[in-house]
């Protein structure tokens, strides 16, 4: 799952096939196919494992300590993700 982190107001979204924005409206990603998006402004990319989420969800406790899964920051250079001018 692709995601921006806006680095002026601290909102984190979804990245979906409408172009969405931040709280602020200083960042900015969009899918353009099912696989590739791009983002801009103040945005950095994150990502969720997909794999790693749903087997979190599935093994979700009923009280303490809730259930781990890997996010990591996606790289400057990514081929299905990439940074253009607004």
């Amino acid at each position: 799952m692709k995601l921006i982190l806006c680095r002026s107001c601290g909102d984190i979204v979804a990245t979906r096939a409408a172009r969405r924005t931040c709280q602020c409206g200083k960042s900015w990603s969009t899918y353009t196919n099912a696989r590739d998006a791009i983002y801009g402004g103040e945005a950095i990319p994150l990502g969720l494992a997909n794999k790693s989420l749903a087997t979190a969800l599935a093994n979700r406790p009923a009280s303490a300590g809730g259930s781990r899964f890997e996010a990591f920051v996606i790289p400057i250079e990514c081929p299905t993700y990439r940074k253009v001018p607004a």
